[in-house]
């Protein structure tokens, strides 16, 4: 009979103890991790209209979808693991409408509201196997870009400007992204939200 789940003995149980504890610990992670998803979120509209879906293509087929921010009408601020590897996406492509389900488009093909992309990267030291380090890419569209009115684009902080914030429980911190509703996920299509209000 084992009695610990030492290594020695945990390798030297029967297989069938050791592929029911391996089910046991995928059950509970499956039951974990999505509890800490954002779900539910509400339909944006314009409020944030800096936000867009950036669609990155392999081999010329649409493939994965990801949030940014418009810095201008140009410059894109995206994940490190959206602007992927060099040579890990053939194409990318931004989508200005916060609905893009019904909204005028050709999604996820090039089309009405969408701007095509011309270069992308991540970070230079951005590693996918630490991807919570250096996760940041930029992503620079075709001109004339996305217009918006002035003031309506991304502003980075300044160097160090985040370091003297003292959070409190009245600190409220908005996420915006895209995200899929059921409705969504049936048709495919994405659709802006705003994801959260989380207080920090």
């Amino acid at each position: 009979m084992v009695r610990s789940l030492g290594t020695v003995e945990f390798l030297a149980a029967p297989r069938r103890r050791r592929t029911a504890w391996l089910a046991i610990c995928v059950a509970t992670l499956t039951f974990i991790i999505p509890a800490g998803a954002i779900t539910n979120g509400e339909l944006d509209g314009n409020r944030h209209p800096a936000v867009v879906l950036l669609l990155m293509e392999v081999n010329g087929q649409p493939a994965f979808r990801c949030s940014g921010t418009l810095l201008s009408p140009t410059v894109l601020l995206t994940a490190g693991h959206c602007a992927g590897a060099p040579g890990e996406f053939s194409g990318m492509r931004v989508f200005t409408e916060s609905d893009v389900q019904n909204g005028d488009n050709n999604y996820p093909f090039a089309g009405p509201n969408s701007v095509e992309a011309v270069t992308w990267s991540a970070h230079p030291l951005y590693n996918p196997d630490a991807f919570f380090l250096h996760d940041v890419g930029v992503v620079v569209l075709q001109n004339p870009g996305v217009k918006l009115k002035r003031g309506s684009y991304g502003v980075l902080p300044k160097k160090d400007e985040l370091d003297s914030l003292q959070p409190r429980s009245s600190t409220v911190f908005t996420s915006v992204g895209t995200a899929f509703s059921e409705s969504t996920r049936r048709s495919r299509r994405p659709r802006g939200y705003e994801c959260s209000r989380n207080r920090t």
